[in-house]
């Protein structure tokens, strides 16, 4: 890695001691305080909306939910595809590439080969 020089905090105080330092600094507060200050209103006036006895308040929860819901339900399922034996993404891939499949093995979840592989990986090798 040759070729980079170590400057130190240069950089740092070469951006903090700069006369549009202290401009950025307080826009970025006000933008901060204002995005969440406007969040949290919206917030509070839908869930005011959502828990007060009005008509249609099943569909607006039917509509609010699915964009909270769905990113956690496709986390879940891409972890379970991680960690399962059969249909494990080492599997898949070695299938993908035309490779032989004597036995099916949980790379993931098998204790004994994940730290065989870190070993391996991390150049202390250990005779098991």
């Amino acid at each position: 890695m040759g070729g980079a020089d170590f400057v130190g905090w240069e950089n740092y105080e070469k951006a903090i001691g700069g006369r549009k330092f202290p401009a950025i600094v307080t826009r970025t507060f006000y933008w901060m305080f204002l995005s969440v200050g406007f969040k949290m209103i919206l917030g509070l006036i839908g869930a005011t909306l959502l828990a007060s006895n009005i008509r249609g308040r099943g569909l607006m929860r039917a509509l609010v939910m699915p964009p909270w819901i769905v990113p956690i339900a496709i986390g879940c399922f891409g972890w379970l595809w991680l960690y399962n034996v059969i249909l494990d993404c080492s599997q898949t891939l070695q299938k993908w590439l035309g490779l032989p499949m004597d036995h099916l093995v949980s790379w993931l979840t098998s204790r004994v080969l994940f730290t065989q592989q870190l070993s391996q990986m991390s150049g202390l090798e250990r005779q098991w």
